[in-house]
Parts: C-alpha cells; sequence; structure tokens
C-alpha cells in the first residue's frame, strides 16, 4: 500500500515539474516575440566627457586681533598662529589641513571633444556630472598640498576636498582686510588667500531617440491596394521635439512588413503594398531595424465589400521610362469583384497630363518630373445599372533622393478584360 501511494507522489511530482518547465518555456516565448518587434520609440544614449579643466577654489585666512589666523570652511573654523609675527608685512600662518565641501557648479565644461566625427556643445549634453576631481600637484604649483583624495557627493555637484595651505606654501595673495581693523600689535590686519587649482572633467549623456509611425489607419475596398507609409523621426542631441520624418517605407534591407490576418489584407514584405483581400480587420506593422535602432508601430485596417469602384495605382518614380500599369476593382451589388485594366466599359483620365498621361487601357506614362495627378476610372454600363467612379493621386516621385529605389517598370503587364 505504501508503495503504491509513493509511486502515485512521484508520478503527480513530475507531471507538477513537467507543466511548471512548459509554462515557464511557453511564456518566454511570449515575452521574446513580443520584445523582437521593438517599441514605438527608442533612446540610444552615449555617455561622454570634457575636456579637462581647472577650477580654482581657495583657502583664505582672516587675521585676528591678537595676529594670528582663523580659516572658515564647512567643518568649522581652523585657527593658525602668525609665522611672520614680528612684522606687518606680509603675515602667513602656520600649515594646517582644510576639510571643506566645495560646490564645483562654478566651473562647468568648457569644451567637449567630438562624438563621431561630430562637435558636441554644451546644450547637446544631458545629465552633466563630475567625473573626477583630482589635486594637482606640486610641480604645477606650489600654492597648497592635495591630502587623500576627492570625495565626489553622489548626485550632487559638492566635492569634499581637504587641501594643506600655509606654512612652507606659496601664498597666491595678500589683501588688506576690509573692515577688519588694526591687531593688537597696531598691524594693519590681512586676508592671506591660498588658490587650490585643481583638475576637473566634467560627463554628460548624448541621449538621441528614434520614432516611427505607420500610416494610414484605412477602410479599404475588397481588391483596392494601398502603399502603406512608414516615417522615423529622429530628437537629435539636445532637442526637445522630434524633426520632420523621413520615409523608410521602402527600404529594403531595414523595413519589415506583416499583417495580422493575410487572408484579410496581404502585405508586401520589404515595400509595405497592401491589398485587402476579404473583408474583415488586420493590424499591418513595419518594424525598422537599421542595425542601431529596432523600433516598430502599426496601423489599423478594416476591409469592406461594400459595391464602388476603386483605383490601384503603382508607385511611380520620375526616370521610370517603362509604363506602368494602373488597376480598377469594381465591386458589383451581389458582392462580386471584378479586377480591370481594361474594358469598353471603363474609362481613364489624368487630371495633370503634364505629369503623366493615361491610355485606354489603363497604362501609365510619366513625363519624367515630379509631381501628382488624379487618375480617375469610370465604369458605366446602363444596361446592368452600374454607373461607378474612383479616384487616386499619383505621386511621381525622385527616387534616388529618398532611398526608395527605382520601379522596375509595370507590375502588372497582363491586360485584363473578364467579361461582366
Amino acid at each position: 500500500m505504501c508503495a503504491h501511494v509513493e509511486k502515485k507522489s512521484l508520478i503527480f511530482i513530475s507531471i507538477f515539474l513537467i507543466y511548471m518547465l512548459f509554462f515557464h518555456f511557453t511564456s518566454s516565448i511570449v515575452a521574446s516575440s513580443s520584445d523582437s518587434y521593438g517599441p514605438k520609440k527608442q533612446k540610444i544614449s552615449n555617455t561622454v566627457q570634457s575636456e579637462k579643466r581647472i577650477a580654482n577654489p581657495g583657502v583664505y585666512w582672516y587675521q585676528l586681533d591678537n595676529g594670528n589666523f582663523r580659516a572658515d570652511h564647512t567643518s568649522g573654523p581652523t585657527l593658525s598662529e602668525n609665522l611672520n609675527a614680528n612684522s606687518c608685512s606680509k603675515p602667513y600662518p602656520a600649515e594646517r589641513d582644510i576639510p571643506n565641501e566645495v560646490d564645483f557648479s562654478r566651473w562647468p565644461a568648457e569644451q567637449w571633444p567630438e562624438f563621431q566625427s561630430q562637435r558636441i556643445s554644451q546644450r547637446m549634453v544631458e545629465n552633466i556630472r563630475i567625473k573626477s576631481v583630482d589635486y594637482q600637484t606640486s610641480n604645477k604649483q606650489l600654492f597648497y598640498t592635495g591630502v587623500g583624495t576627492t570625495v565626489i557627493r553622489e548626485g550632487s555637484t559638492i566635492v569634499k576636498i581637504i587641501t594643506k595651505t600655509g606654512g612652507s606654501h606659496q601664498v597666491t595673495e595678500w589683501n588688506d582686510y576690509e573692515n577688519g581693523g588694526r591687531t593688537n600689535q597696531g598691524c594693519l590686519k590681512q586676508v592671506v588667500a591660498y588658490h587650490t587649482p585643481m583638475d576637473i572633467i566634467w560627463e554628460g549623456d548624448l541621449v538621441e531617440e528614434k520614432e516611427i509611425d505607420v500610416t494610414p489607419d484605412s477602410v479599404m475596398t475588397i481588391g483596392q491596394t494601398k502603399q502603406m507609409k512608414a516615417e522615423v523621426s529622429t530628437r537629435h542631441y539636445g532637442e526637445t521635439d522630434f524633426n520632420g520624418g523621413i520615409d523608410v517605407s521602402r527600404r529594403e534591407a531595414e523595413i519589415k512588413w506583416f499583417s495580422s490576418d493575410e487572408t484579410i489584407a496581404s502585405i508586401e514584405l520589404k515595400t509595405g503594398m497592401l491589398t485587402a483581400e476579404s473583408p474583415g480587420t488586420v493590424t499591418v506593422r513595419a518594424i525598422w531595424n537599421n542595425g542601431t535602432y529596432l523600433i516598430s508601430d502599426t496601423a489599423t485596417i478594416t476591409v469592406t465589400s461594400e459595391p464602388g469602384l476603386v483605383v490601384n495605382l503603382p508607385n511611380a518614380c520620375k526616370a521610370n521610362t517603362t509604363p506602368l500599369q494602373a488597376e480598377a476593382v469594381l465591386t458589383k451589388p451581389d458582392r462580386s469583384v471584378h479586377k480591370l485594366t481594361a474594358h469598353p466599359k471603363l474609362t481613364w483620365q489624368s487630371s495633370n497630363p503634364t505629369i503623366a498621361t493615361i491610355g485606354a487601357d489603363g497604362k501609365i506614362t510619366t513625363k519624367g518630373i515630379v509631381g501628382s495627378t488624379t487618375i480617375k476610372a469610370h465604369f458605366l454600363d446602363s444596361a446592368q445599372q452600374l454607373d461607378e467612379q474612383g479616384t487616386q493621386v499619383l505621386e511621381v516621385k525622385d527616387c534616388t533622393d529618398n532611398g526608395e529605389g527605382g520601379n522596375d517598370g509595370d507590375p502588372g503587364a497582363t491586360l485584363r478584360t473578364l467579361a461582366l
């Protein structure tokens, strides 16, 4: 009996462990597939260091009535005797350590080195903070000796320093102690200054951010095609706003397009040309990866089967020499769909022949200049009581300037004359 119970327990434990392993494995897959899309926005931050500059705090000794000295600092006053007490000329204190906390924001970065061949200004750097503060050694100056190491207060420009001044150290300057009066010996009181130059290096972040927008959200009719658009905007170093977007829709090496349901709307992986296939709603996603950034965005597409006529046009570049094929898609009241290029009941028209003309067969000839024209299709069949019109704007672009590449010619050379 005990052996039977023990065996059942082992089986239960084994099943539980397998379940937990499977759950963890599938959860990891979901997280991984979600992460592979990338966010809509992404920041890239690079830390840069300023050129070294000299900060110049100091220790100031004030002469007292008895002729000795007092130095004020964050840890309370330090007293020192006068080593030249027998003279009213050039008094100076005995050597003492002065611990102090100094705000080094008075000595901001003066110059930043180039980053990736780009000149960097102060306004371009974010989250500027102190990288290091180092005492200068005696071969650079004779005014003080640094004690120990400096300590930068976290998240602050306050630095704890300890400097040894007085004694054999060289005085930077003597000044009359304004309104200090005279010592008991009748000498005009002095302020004895020791400058304590230190080397300071700042660091900060160069933050660039990119954002992708996929457009348009659309309602389409079965058979209709639409060029989806993906634009990447950049917020450059030090800027608060994004610049105007750059169209990356057809940068084949960087962009990938996906439809959540290809049976409703299919999309060309590298170009973003969308085709409505059947009624329903899908999400179209573009993923842009240039090797540094990985970002994505979506648009919502609804496909209907409403009666009407829609015009589908190819992408057009001004350098095109081969005629391009336009297509008219007719959806009849019985929801049947007919894709047409030429038909006795179908006529074509271009609103701006200086940009492009169109023949009765739906062949478009561009004129080698950048611009736009509205292509109109009209299907008129009195016998079937059909009178449908559709328009689409043809944009002729200088494709050599936008990274989209040229057009390979007529994408639909087969003439369709379907019986209606």
